[in-house]
């Protein structure tokens, strides 16, 4: 699933452990259940931390009417791109199909070297 993949790679460092962490077990995923853990997460930050603390917002005149509105801010942690150990191009080992052609004994040869 490279959207997945690409998905995962945007998450804050701390909440991509804990995602990691839990597909250990099943390390097949879909995409249903990335979002019910994102769901998941989400409900435990809100009981633990309401919104109402954690909102940065501003007031910003609007040009129609001088009327105030409130203004939310996302910030997102950027992670650094990933380069594929075989041909360093920009995607993960699993997905590059230099390394998918080979044979298993190569595979498994070249991850335990690394």
């Amino acid at each position: 699933l490279p959207l997945l993949f690409l998905l995962c790679k945007k998450l804050h460092n701390k909440l991509r452990e804990e995602w990691e962490t839990r597909i250990l077990a099943e390390p097949v995923t879909s995409m249903q259940e990335f979002v019910d853990f994102l769901h998941e997460r989400a409900r435990v930050l809100e009981a633990v931390h309401p919104s109402s603390e954690h909102k940065h917002t501003s007031k910003n005149s609007d040009q129609r009417g001088n009327k105030a509105r409130g203004v939310t801010t996302l910030v997102v942690e950027a992670t650094p791109e990933f380069a594929c150990l075989k041909c360093a191009a920009p995607h993960p080992l699993y997905t590059c199909g230099v390394f998918r052609k080979e044979p298993v004994s190569q595979r498994f040869a070249f991850v335990k070297s690394k």
